[in-house]
């Protein structure tokens, strides 16, 4: 996927991105009880979105520091408490969860950095009918498009959430690199988004456990991004198709 260039964002003035400051406190909200299901990994591939092993997370409070995120679209979240996949609850969650999770790790490492958009990264899970998804400056932007025989939502990929998201982080940290006009810069945002989602995935016990245990079959699976098929699309984004052959896949 990829950041996306707009008028407003080449507007921003340089006191702007010279803001490094302490990130503006978040309400302090009570942790939410309970747990609810999220991919490990990725939804499925072809007609059958198994998405592997579905886990158990503690809900997610998205306005927390570090990174406070605001899911916009939808505008309200759905009960917290474990969906099934295949529902809009459960996109809504698994998204929600992948946002936090990422966040908390790039917080961790950047203490006192707070977003270029402002100090609540917004996130529309639903922008539209597209295979695609974007970072443009005023916040993370997913779609949802027919492929393969069925309506796939970019959204629900934790490894496509935290890609965008690594635009995001990089985004607040070296915001000069945003409009840099180079070929080299523009690839270096995307490795960075990829690296952003092998971190969230290893920030996962069970699935770091996994990973050294096997590790040669390990990091096939994760060159193969475990189902989704990422292609150039061009200026405006990557594109993404379920796949077949997971190992087929190609990490952009």
């Amino acid at each position: 996927m990829a950041r996306k260039r707009s008028k407003r964002a080449a507007k921003m003035s340089a006191a702007k991105s010279k803001r490094r400051g302490k990130a503006r406190a978040a309400p302090t909200e009570a942790k939410p009880k309970g747990v609810i299901n999220a991919w490990e990994q990725d939804p499925g591939d072809g007609a059958q979105p198994t998405g592997g092993q579905v886990i158990q997370r503690p809900v997610p409070v998205l306005r927390e520091q570090p990174f406070s995120i605001r899911i916009a679209n939808p505008a309200s979240a759905p009960q917290a408490k474990p969906h099934s996949p295949g529902t809009g609850d459960f996109r809504y969650w698994t998204a929600a969860e992948a946002l936090r999770r990422g966040a908390d790790f790039w917080g961790a490492l950047l203490p006192g950095t707070s977003w270029e958009v402002g100090s609540i990264l917004p996130v529309d899970l639903d922008f539209g009918i597209d295979l695609n998804a974007f970072y443009d400056r005023q916040g993370l932007k997913f779609f949802h498009g027919l492929a393969a025989g069925r309506t796939v939502f970019s959204g629900e990929s934790p490894d496509v959430v935290c890609h965008e998201l690594g635009h995001a982080v990089l985004d607040s940290l070296k915001p000069q690199l945003f409009d840099a006009a180079s070929i080299e810069v523009a690839a270096f945002h995307e490795s960075f988004g990829d690296m952003a989602r092998f971190y969230r995935r290893f920030s996962c016990r069970a699935y770091a456990r996994e990973y050294w245990r096997r590790p040669a079959e390990s990091f096939a699976a994760l060159r193969g991004c475990h189902g989704w098929r990422n292609s150039s699309a061009g200026p405006s984004g990557n594109r993404f198709l379920p796949q077949s052959r997971p190992t087929a896949c190609a990490m952009r």
